[in-house]
């Protein structure tokens, strides 16, 4: 007796690899992996790895497969000094929760091995930072009172509190005229 689904025997009709990977729209190589991470329903014939369309069928439809794929498929934003630079790429993540970078988006973000990266979960997606190690002999510069410093300083020269100088002389003959004018003020 047959049926659509199966053989006469009312067995389902199993299917190779290569016959899923060409159904999925992906390369058989990556059919072999979801196999050896456990994360595709398959059959194993002895040394031969089957699938059954219905198990696979229902294994796609599930809720959490979407979130899954998408989870999966980073969507990259970089931002790069001043200006914005948008790199939308597609890519993999492997068994130990590695993810291959394509290299336009490594390009773009100036990123060599060894660069660490933020990462974040926001309402659109995953948001990977570059990040730059700071020379220790340079943070100074980065705590938060010199910046607080920084941000005020540029406040006075917008502001027009601040004063050019020509040249080294100029800065030290007005840092002596304050100094002496500091001095009679005390005196008094």
């Amino acid at each position: 007796m047959a049926n659509g689904d199966g053989n006469a025997a009312g067995l389902p009709h199993l299917v190779d690899i290569k016959v899923l990977a060409d159904h999925l729209g992906v390369a058989p190589r990556h059919v072999r992996r979801l196999v050896a991470e456990k994360r595709i329903p398959y059959v194993k014939w002895g040394h031969l790895v089957r699938f059954d369309p219905a198990e696979v069928a229902a294994w796609l439809k599930q809720p959490g497969f979407r979130e899954t794929s998408a989870a999966a498929q980073a969507r990259l934003t970089l931002r790069l000094s001043d200006c914005m630079i948008v790199a939308m790429a597609r890519t993999t993540m492997r068994a130990r929760g590695q993810v291959t970078l394509p290299e336009e988006v490594r390009t773009a973000a100036h990123l060599e091995e060894g660069d660490l990266l933020d990462a974040e979960i926001t309402a659109d997606g995953i948001l990977l930072r570059p990040q730059k190690l700071i020379d220790s002999t340079q943070a100074w510069f980065w705590s938060s009172e010199w910046q607080a410093g920084e941000r005020e300083a540029e406040a006075d020269r917008a502001a027009g509190r601040a004063e050019t100088f020509g040249s080294e002389e100029e800065f030290l003959a007005a840092l002596r005229k304050r100094a002496k004018g500091t001095r009679r003020s005390r005196r008094s």
